[in-house]
């Protein structure tokens, strides 16, 4: 399956198949980048207001990193030195809000290719390089349990729109190790208001000491 067409397939149907191809031909990496854009104003519709800038260069970026992603679980004759080499590139400006925004396009998938890995081989390198991979990725990663390390949240934070999907997405993940960081506790209490019936679960770990939260993570 060609490269656009599997962004199409993981867009239309939430699904990949990865082909084992090391280089996507320039018409190829074209040829995605419209299907990026297309699902791009689709999603935009969802997004918050007042919303972010679409960077293309940088959805490109993280389309690629998702499909190598799914090409290292599938295909494991690959070293675990070029997995490792891969998966800790970063693009340009990554901590802009349009960067965040634009490649959580694919990247927003990726706790169930990290559910997958898991549920494959839980010992393998490669989850761990999942995991923190994920990490440098908060807003895509909501949902992902054991990210290692601190979560890299002040870019999500900064941007009302990005912070808005972020507790959105906490809140329909019930993402208790989210809640260890006090901006998004007050976020989160901010958006239940007075409907935490809405969401019961966060809303009785919001008052809960960090001890508490972790006790019932692990």
């Amino acid at each position: 399956m060609a490269y656009a067409d599997v962004l199409e397939s993981l867009f239309d149907e939430g699904r990949v198949i990865a082909g084992m191809e090391e280089e996507i031909p320039p018409d190829e990496l074209a040829a995605g980048d419209l299907v990026l854009a297309r699902a791009e104003r689709r999603w935009r519709l969802e997004m918050p207001s007042p919303g972010v800038a679409f960077d293309p260069g940088a959805a490109r970026w993280g389309a690629l990193q998702f499909y190598r992603a799914c090409q290292f679980i599938v295909y494991r004759t690959i070293e675990a030195a070029t997995i490792s080499d891969f998966l800790r590139r970063e693009p340009a400006r990554p901590e802009a809000a349009p960067t965040l925004y634009s490649v959580d396009l694919t990247l927003r998938y990726l706790p169930d290719l990290v559910r997958r890995a898991r549920t494959a081989a839980p010992d393998d390198p490669l989850v761990g390089e999942l995991l923190e991979f994920a990490r440098r990725w908060p807003l895509s990663a909501v949902g992902i349990r054991g990210l290692t390390g601190e979560r890299r949240i002040d870019p999500v934070v900064a941007d009302p729109s990005l912070l808005q999907l972020y507790v959105d997405r906490v809140t329909q993940h019930a993402d208790r190790e989210a809640l260890d960081d006090q901006r998004v506790r007050e976020a989160l209490d901010r958006n239940l208001g007075a409907h935490r019936e809405l969401s019961p679960e966060l809303a009785r770990l919001l008052d809960a000491s960090p001890d508490e939260r972790r006790s019932e993570t692990s």
